[in-house]
């Protein structure tokens, strides 16, 4: 006999003692970068059982191309010598805009999911702690990495 279930109830994983609130991943975007909050997106999404599961990791996969071509695009213009050096840190707003952008569109589409998680299966784990961990990790893993993928990851 099937036992009844909500169409939209986010399925049990063996993951599902990893779930926190997605606010937690999108602070980690914004203190530690993208290289901690997306993956925790994606850790989060499995962990919850999000029923937009399929859609998050498509958004991340998408978010990290367009991060990647908007450097690239970036590097470009200062190397045509359309865009002075000094006003690349200016030009990085677009970038930054478009991973808070992502991120806050991954939040959006997480937090019902984990809404109901929570409702189904009780508490989830905090994630303050690694959110602002975030602070700290980021000099040691974007400062050991090329030009490039510090300023896709960051």
């Amino acid at each position: 006999m099937a036992a009844y279930q909500i169409v939209d109830e986010p399925s049990r994983t063996p993951l599902s003692h990893l779930m926190t609130n997605p606010f937690w991943a999108v602070l980690a975007t914004m203190l530690g970068g993208v290289w901690l909050g997306w993956s925790w997106f994606v850790l989060n999404s499995l962990a919850i059982g999000s029923m937009h599961r399929k859609k998050e990791l498509a958004t991340v996969a998408l978010g990290l191309l367009g991060s990647m071509a908007l450097t690239l695009l970036g590097l470009w213009e200062v190397r045509q010598g359309r865009l002075d050096a000094k006003l690349l840190p200016y030009a990085t707003t677009l970038l930054i805009a478009w991973k808070l952008a992502i991120s806050y569109l991954l939040q959006f589409w997480q937090a019902p999911s984990y809404e109901l998680a929570v409702y189904f299966r009780g508490a989830a784990r905090n994630g303050a702690l690694l959110a602002f961990a975030g602070t700290f990790l980021r000099p040691q893993i974007i400062g050991h990495l090329p030009d490039f993928w510090a300023l896709v990851l960051s």
